[in-house]
């Protein structure tokens, strides 16, 4: 989590970033300028004014768990703690009428289970322990359940609020140190407004849903938007207090939302981020090489305003678009793990990317750089207008034109047969390689899967990366994944395992040490199979192109 401040004291603008490590870390230029130790893990962070005192000092907001710790000049101010939600009664009720029975009879345990799980299956939200209990009870540990039960005997129900994401929105002016308010996301399905001190709260939404994502623009006091995405793949748009029309269906679940002029950016995990109005229609859309990582917007104010979008993906990219069009794009060593772009230091146009490896890296706009969308076409292109050099015909062509006249149809039909074969046959290879297991990719009925396989190394020691993907719905368990090659070449220490759970939409990465026997040897394939547990037939299989290999020094 990442934002960035200006206070009084200091003179130019300065990084914060919240880790999972629970560090609370300032960042000045490339150096660390403090760090403070966190209570909990935090899960957002944001900054904000909380008063119109001069100099104007804001407030730093760090989520963790259903807390807000408020900071001012970077010490602990305040603590926030989201209000318990209420207990379902029926729910209530249930646990009542079972603790207040003085002697267990066998059976009774079975009759609260009963009336929880039918609360569940009605869509009621319940508490913790209602969720284990029915849990343990489901997974055949009867001894377990009673225990569980017997720990909640005398203790209220009660249901937390953990913090889910966190922004701030302004109250009643544009400006950029004006008076603003802490807004809330919570585990619960709803969305609070804090007060600007951030000690109570003055609007509630509710959802349904758990919110993890929010874009917020406009002012409190006037008119504003709030668009929330969800877990389940939807946004929610939040105008003045109330929800404003049907959600909008993503194509997948959001990983990153933006509010841009009078639309909403939502980055996919399936490689895409598509753009909508406010109602829910989709402008366009952008498939993107790789999965995406991070967003956030670049706003240049030259002689025009240009409002561009900035996507990190999973393969290193940095993508710059300015609508459809990709105006810019570099690379970094990692993948991106967050992205911010705004003022740092005493730069107005900065990038700050933080990689997966923990890397930090800032680049700087060059004030001469252009990241206006090109023009369109403004007519026919100016090929259109040169002569074709047309051949003169000739004895041969005239010949072929009046066979071809003569027999059009027989020659029609001859070719779409033809045609038709070679689809047939294409088709029915394109399946027997999918069947068979001798491709990259299996859509069998056991599982869909997808294996990227690479060779990292000079040799005489390599190190062969798998990425296995599930491209199904279901999860699949219990994979063994096997190495052959032949032995006189090359050694494998470990050339099998069980890969124990894949999880629809995620790719998992392996990795095989290999070592080259005899690097004068020209060197062999080596050949990766998944194997189908209930089956003789392989999943899926992908052959590996070894490199020549260096000799090793002495």
């Amino acid at each position: 989590m990442v934002c960035k401040r200006k206070q009084a004291v200091w003179s130019d603008w300065r990084l914060v970033i919240a880790d999972d490590a629970k560090k609370l870390k300032v960042w000045k230029g490339t150096s660390l300028a403090s760090e403070q130790a966190l209570l909990q893990e935090p899960c957002a962070v944001a900054s904000f004014y909380s008063d119109l005192q001069l100099p104007r000092v804001p407030s730093l907001a760090v989520a963790a768990g259903a807390h807000v710790y408020i900071y001012r000049n970077l010490r602990p101010y305040y603590k926030f703690t989201v209000p318990v939600d209420a207990v379902d009664p029926q729910e209530q009720a249930a646990w009542q009428s079972w603790q207040s029975v003085t002697a267990r009879r066998e059976g009774e345990l079975q009759q609260l289970v009963e009336a929880l799980t039918q609360l569940k299956g009605s869509g009621a939200p319940l508490t913790q322990p209602s969720l284990q209990l029915i849990s343990l009870h489901a997974a055949g540990v009867a001894e377990h359940a009673a225990a569980a039960a017997e720990q909640q005997k005398g203790l209220p129900l009660a249901r937390p609020s953990p913090v889910t994401c966190m922004g701030s929105i302004r109250k009643s002016l544009e400006q950029v140190d004006a008076l603003s308010c802490l807004v809330l996301g919570t585990e619960c399905g709803s969305v609070m407004i804090l007060d600007p001190t951030g000690s109570n709260v003055t609007h509630t939404v509710r959802l349904g849903a758990a919110p993890s994502l929010l874009a917020i623009s406009g002012l409190l006091d006037v008119d504003y938007r709030i668009a929330v995405a969800t877990r389940s793949g939807r946004v929610y748009v939040i105008r003045n207090g109330e929800l404003a029309g049907a959600p909008i269906e993503l194509e997948a679940p959001a990983v990153g939302l933006l509010a841009a002029a009078k639309t909403l950016l939502a980055g996919c995990m399936n490689s895409s981020v598509a753009c909508y109005t406010h109602k829910g229609k989709r402008l366009y859309r952008l498939q993107m090489p790789a999965v995406v990582h991070a967003m956030d917007l670049l706003e240049l104010t030259r002689q025009r305003m240009v409002t561009c979008l900035l996507v990190a993906l999973a393969n290193g990219e940095i993508r710059i678009y300015n609508g459809q069009h990709l105006v810019s794009m570099h690379s970094v060593n990692a993948p991106v793990a967050a992205l911010y772009f705004g003022k740092y230091g005493r730069e107005d146009n900065t990038l700050i990317t933080i990689t997966k490896s923990g890397a930090l890296d800032i680049k700087i706009l060059p004030r001469n750089a252009s990241l206006e969308a090109p023009p369109g076409p403004a007519g026919p292109p100016p090929e259109q207008e040169i002569p074709l050099d047309i051949p003169k015909k000739t004895s041969v062509y005239i010949e072929q034109t009046e066979r071809e006249r003569a027999n059009a149809v027989e020659m029609h039909t001859a070719f779409q047969q033809q045609l038709l074969k070679l689809r047939l046959l294409t088709a029915r290879s394109y399946v027997k390689v999918l069947t068979d297991g001798q491709g990259s990719i299996s859509h069998s009925s056991a599982a869909s899967l997808q294996l990227n396989a690479c060779v990292l190394g000079l040799g005489p020691y390599f190190k062969i990366k798998l990425t296995l993907r599930n491209n199904g719905a279901e999860p699949t368990y219990d994979l063994p994944v096997v190495a052959t090659y032949k032995p006189s070449l090359y050694s494998c220490p470990v050339n099998q395992f069980v890969i124990g759970v894949l999880l629809p939409g995620r790719e998992y990465n392996f990795e095989l040490s290999i070592r080259s026997l005899n690097p004068a040897l020209p060197p062999d394939d080596v050949r990766i199979v998944v194997v189908n547990p209930a089956g003789n037939v392989p999943l899926l299989s992908a052959i590996v192109k070894m490199p020549l290999s260096e000799f090793e020094e002495e």
